[in-house]
């Protein structure tokens, strides 16, 4: 399971990537993110598996919490 809460992310000079983001995966779901280029898909991915960080909010992988 994958769980996002609030989760927002912005670049050094300002601009807001991700912001209040929530959602849940549960164990067996399929997503898949789409949008235009800048859109925040990689780095919100990037965030979910530990190779960037972000300014606040909670990911949760399988009930283990990642804090910012």
């Amino acid at each position: 399971m994958i769980e996002i809460k609030n989760l927002k992310k912005s670049w050094s000079d300002g601009i807001t990537v991700l912001d209040n983001i929530n959602l849940t995966i549960e164990d067996g779901d399929i997503y898949a993110l789409v949008g235009r280029s800048g859109a925040g898909k990689s780095t919100l991915l990037r965030c979910i598996n530990g190779l960037a960080g972000y300014d606040s909010g909670h990911i949760f992988l399988a009930n283990n919490m990642r804090n910012a």
